[in-house]
């Protein structure tokens, strides 16, 4: 007499999951893989997906073998479905990638906002230092410009 869990193993060998799953992968094939259970509602309205209730690390047979035996995995006797983790993608260097795009683009802008103000000053105040226009020059014309004044930024 079989076991349980032999029974749902060999029910999932025989359904077109399991045959498709073997078209591209070996049983001996080691990986991540995505584990769904079965579509919870296979007639022909509402949404179809399966629910995900894992991703498992090993061998495909035993991934087939930890999978038949989850809670979800069968709703209506075809079972869930396997999927192999192709790419591992590691966002801390996007996002760090990002971040430093980012910081250029303010950089950049910082710049142009410089170089206008620059040319504002020594346009419209003359008198003012015009052979080195630093820190010190803006700190003298606090009192003087609108976009210096806290309540124009905030």
């Amino acid at each position: 007499m079989k076991s349980k869990f032999n029974l749902k193993l060999s029910q999932f060998q025989q359904t077109d999951t399991y045959s498709d799953l073997l078209k591209y992968h070996k049983l001996d094939e080691d990986g991540l893989w995505h584990i769904y259970g079965e579509d919870p509602d296979c007639d022909f309205e509402g949404s179809h997906s399966g629910p995900h209730l894992c991703v498992a690390k090993g061998k495909l047979s035993d991934v087939i073998h930890y999978a038949v035996t989850l809670p979800f995995f069968w709703q209506f006797g075809k079972g869930g479905k396997i999927i192999k983790v192709n790419e591992i993608v590691d966002v801390s260097k996007v996002i760090e990638k990002k971040k430093k795009l980012d910081y250029d683009a303010r950089h950049e802008q910082i710049q142009k906002f410089h170089l206008e103000f620059k040319n504002l000053v020594r346009k419209y105040m003359p008198k003012y230092p015009t052979n080195d226009f630093d820190t010190e020059t803006l700190t003298m014309m606090q009192d003087k410009t609108s976009c210096y004044n806290p309540y124009i930024w905030s």
